[in-house]
């Protein structure tokens, strides 16, 4: 075989091999738009104090297409309600060709440590929540236009009965504080961060908010030996994630000889929304009882049909500079159209070089 045609050949392989496996899936993939997490909650094994490893969340919503709305699973198969108890909850999602957004409350979260209350979030007297997070995120053509927030203005949050605030807290204890007679003392450190981006509303495509709360400590038994230091327990509160992206383009046909359709310059008149519609986190069953009668949210293919109350933006996308209608999405982006049709011919392309070598070389 001649090198030439070796190379083509090998070339026209690899080209396709890059088409089927890389390009066309990734173009393909799309993220989920809207997804809600009340508790995550991890612990860390520490036999010095009796403490078992744990990770688990509870609280989900999800609205993995266009038109789909999910009010919360209060289940519990992680088990989380036996180690956490949580007053009154509220998440939903909520998926649209308008806005995608997420949203996570809570009234009150106490996570135990044998008798003691290790970490807790309270509200203080006369508030209704203790914890709001919201995430929304408008699409073309009035976006993208993100914005997310965290809220615990009206809670307080308390490590073993002491009262901390955002940032690190070092707080000193002793065995009775943690009901364990083998530890003298000890140093707890709690670590507040609440999370929300962007914080104000910012043309993007992602927004996402929740609150994180840290405990490490360190623990020395009454013969004063350092018996444990690092991370105890984590929780995440109010988890929300949403993402948009552009519609693809739509498909329009224009006769031999016609004139192309005339191009809307219009811009969009909706006004993006200031903030999530109004909800009342109380009216939720306490998610201590049973969980609620409605079917568990699954990953429904999409309807195509509008949430109640929601309004979609008015027009449509103006046309390309010119007035030629916008050719069909077909998944491939870029040049990947190019890389499919050199993927096809370059093989057949060194198939023929190689007869051709094999003629001229009996």
């Amino acid at each position: 075989m001649r090198p030439w045609a070796a190379a083509t050949l090998a070339l026209g392989a690899v080209t396709a091999l890059v088409v089927l496996s890389g390009v066309v899936p990734v173009s393909a993939v799309r993220a989920v738009p809207a997804r809600a997490v009340l508790v995550r909650l991890d612990t860390t094994r520490v036999p010095a104090i009796g403490l078992e490893a744990f990770s688990g969340e509870y609280g989900r919503a999800i609205s993995p297409a266009p038109g789909v709305e999910d009010n919360g699973d209060y289940s519990d198969p992680d088990g989380v309600l036996t180690r956490v108890e949580i007053s009154t909850a509220n998440v939903r999602t909520s998926a649209s060709a308008s806005k995608n957004f997420a949203q996570a409350q809570l009234t009150g979260m106490e996570v135990h440590f044998r008798t003691q209350e290790l970490l807790e979030v309270r509200p203080v007297v006369g508030a209704v929540a203790s914890l709001d997070s919201y995430a929304e995120c408008l699409p073309p053509p009035i976006g993208p236009l993100a914005l997310a927030y965290s809220r615990t203005d009206s809670a307080e949050i308390t490590v073993l009965g002491r009262r901390v605030g955002a940032g690190t807290t070092n707080l000193e204890i002793t065995g009775q504080d943690i009901g364990v007679d083998t530890i003298s003392r000890g140093t707890i450190t709690s670590t507040v961060t609440p999370h929300q981006d962007p914080a104000t509303q910012s043309r993007q495509s992602t927004a996402e908010a929740w609150l994180d709360i840290r405990i490490d400590g360190t623990f020395t038994d009454t013969s004063g030996n350092v018996v444990y230091q690092g991370p105890v327990t984590s929780v995440r509160l109010g988890e929300v994630r949403v993402e948009c992206e552009a519609a693809p383009p739509t498909t329009t046909t224009t006769p031999p000889g016609a004139d192309p359709p005339p191009t809307d310059t219009t811009a969009p008149t909706t006004s993006p929304p200031t903030g999530p519609p109004p909800t009342d986190p109380t009216s939720t069953p306490p998610p201590t009882g049973p969980p609620p009668t409605g079917p568990a949210p699954t990953e429904p293919a999409p309807t195509g049909a509008e949430p109640t109350g929601v309004e979609p933006p008015t027009g449509t996308p103006p046309a390309p500079a010119g007035g030629k209608p916008p050719l069909a999405d077909t998944g491939l982006r870029g040049g990947t159209a190019w890389w499919v049709g050199a993927g096809l011919v370059l093989p057949i392309a060194g198939v023929a070089a190689l007869l051709v070598a094999r003629r001229r070389n009996p």
